[in-house]
């Protein structure tokens, strides 16, 4: 059986989907932890969301120290295509660092490496975007998405992350949203989020 090509008929009508999925784009700021309830009590993401009328679930996480572009929908579908490392839909994330990169660890970076546990990553996008006061930032994407992956990349080259924003999912961005803003997604945005670019 295949929900795409299957037809549900009952009483000799077709049936179809009774209601639009939802679809948030959520900014997601520090120190608030990517499920539905926390025993520790901490701030969670759906404290930040409206009332809304189902449930919807998170599309891949955020850990707690890190902010951005958070998707959640209740179309499971969706969820799949852009977890599912076969759709090689990148991620996108602004990342400040302690101190410059050079040329060999940028290498390493975009070619893949060991990040322990018996994971390799494979090759991502890495751009040095220039050194600020506060130090100096890389924008990388990746269309993979291990546990606190940017993270232990940047750890198995000797750098360490000061501050760690995903700033695009597909070819939709986070763009003016402020952190704990909310905004339900279009069916364009919904396409971007499918689109590489």
């Amino acid at each position: 059986m295949s929900l795409e090509h299957d037809r549900i008929v009952v009483d000799g009508k077709v049936a179809t989907e009774s209601r639009e999925p939802i679809v948030i784009a959520l900014h997601k700021p520090v120190g608030y932890v990517t499920t539905r309830s926390d025993p520790q009590g901490r701030q969670t993401v759906y404290e930040l969301l409206p009332k809304l009328d189902r449930f919807v679930f998170p599309v891949g996480r955020l850990d707690k120290e890190t902010s951005g572009l958070l998707i959640l929908t209740d179309d499971h579908r969706l969820g799949e295509a852009l977890t599912n490392p076969e759709s090689h839909v990148p991620k996108t994330y602004e990342v400040l660092v302690d101190h410059q990169p050079d040329e060999s660890q940028l290498n390493a970076l975009r070619g893949g490496l060991d990040i322990g546990r018996g994971e390799t990553t494979q090759r991502a996008q890495v751009e040095l975007l220039g050194v600020s006061s506060e130090g100096p930032s890389l924008r990388i994407s990746i269309d993979e998405g291990k546990n606190r992956q940017i993270r232990r990349m940047l750890s198995a080259v000797g750098l360490a992350v000061l501050k760690l924003s995903r700033v695009a999912v597909g070819g939709l961005e986070l763009g003016p949203m402020l952190p704990g803003d909310h905004r339900f997604l279009s069916d364009a945005d919904r396409a971007a989020l499918l689109s590489s670019s």
